[in-house]
């Protein structure tokens, strides 16, 4: 076997190698696609009516269902997590987890650093759920809480955690009877309980809205919902005394139902995004708003660079650096979800794409295998001319 046979066969297999390391990672395998048991191992697919969750000690947003596309009846029930360092996305896998669903609750619990989901809805029978469930952060296990009480089976409602209580404030929804709630609940993290909280005064009956903790005041954010009637009213509700306020709401955005919301601790400020408004063209927005706790106003963000026209996305707000992620969502009824991801900066008030490094393996492995090819047609070549 003469150098250039031998040179030909070395490169021959390195290359290979490489080209059967990306392909089995799915970074080049057309066949590693998303379905309700099965997404890419890479990245999350498209997706909306998903819910996230920022777990601060590890700058990682947590992620967990959602439906593939508009009324496709295709739920996702697997748990994603992405690495605001590292710019990777990686797939939790746990040999128990909640089923597939829609327009739950989430939230992140400080004490216990671990997740609590609630309730939902599943779109293949229409069915709202009220099981809850806690996934733990060192264990990457999910749980069953089997619970004496609950809230009344529902989706679309909102929940907050509130540290300073270690309790998490649930409100609102659509019902299994197409009933829209204005109830109130309580979680106590350290008995295990939901107990209702009554109170005189609430905002009305809604479902689509959002609800923040505003870790200054203490306080739950709500914004927006619907009703028979789209809403764009503000309304604060106090944990320690359990009553609603409704906030000053000058010159507010026009009104809108399965919108983004978010607290950015920075600038004390609240950041709404898209949504739903059945008045306007395509229905869906894609304009960003701030409300300042300071000056007690609403303000347009009109910038160069948004993502486009959504509802159904969910956004969520690093509390270290403020800046907000926002994944998915889907422009309008009949149409395709999303899977793009975007960052808000805090610091300069601007939307930007975020591209994940896998993509750059992707560049990289098939410049590689380019490479590869060339070397080796280049060496055979050779060896064909030196034959002659």
């Amino acid at each position: 076997m003469n150098i250039i046979k031998k040179k030909t066969l070395v490169y021959g297999v390195i290359f290979i190698l490489l080209a059967n390391i990306f392909y089995s990672s799915g970074s080049l395998n057309p066949l590693a696609s998303a379905d309700s048991n099965s997404e890419s191992t890479i990245s999350p697919s498209a997706r909306y009516g998903h819910r996230m969750v920022f777990i601060p000690n590890k700058s990682e947003v947590f992620m967990f269902g959602g439906e593939v596309a508009y009324q496709s009846s295709t739920l996702l029930n697997q748990s994603w997590k992405y690495s605001t360092i590292s710019n990777n996305w990686k797939n939790i896998v746990s040999d128990k987890s909640p089923c597939a669903r829609m327009s739950h609750g989430m939230v992140y619990i400080v004490q216990s650093n671990s997740i609590l989901l609630f309730g939902g809805m599943n779109v293949i029978d229409v069915s709202r759920m009220n099981d809850m469930w806690e996934f733990n952060l060192e264990t990457e296990k999910w749980e069953e809480l089997v619970l004496d009480v609950s809230p009344s089976p529902r989706s679309d409602m909102s929940m907050y955690y509130d540290d300073s209580l270690n309790k998490v404030f649930l409100f609102g929804g659509y019902s299994p009877y197409g009933s829209k709630l204005s109830d109130m609940w309580e979680f106590d993290i350290r008995n295990q309980t939901w107990s209702e909280v009554n109170c005189s005064l609430k905002p009305r009956a809604r479902y689509g809205h959002q609800m923040v903790y505003n870790s200054h005041s203490h306080e739950g954010i709500l914004f927006g919902g619907n009703n028979a009637g789209m809403m764009n009213d503000l309304w604060a509700f106090n944990g320690s005394t359990l009553t609603w306020s409704e906030l000053i709401n000058t010159n507010p955005p026009p009104v809108r139902y399965w919108n983004c919301l978010t607290y950015m601790p920075s600038s004390n400020s609240i950041l709404v995004y898209g949504g739903r408004n059945d008045n306007f063209d395509g229905d869906s927005l894609s304009d960003s708003w701030k409300y300042s706790f300071v000056t007690k106003s609403w303000s347009e963000l009109l910038l160069n660079t948004n993502p486009s026209q959504r509802m159904f996305s969910f956004m969520v707000t690093d509390p270290n650096t403020s800046n907000v992620y926002l994944y998915g969502g889907v422009k309008n009824y009949n149409e395709e979800s999303l899977d793009d991801f975007w960052v808000f900066s805090a610091q300069t008030n601007q939307w930007n794409e975020i591209t994940s490094n896998v993509v750059y393996w992707i560049m990289g492995g098939t410049i590689f295998l380019g490479c590869g090819i060339f070397v080796c047609y280049f060496l055979w070549r050779k060896k064909q001319r030196l034959k002659k």
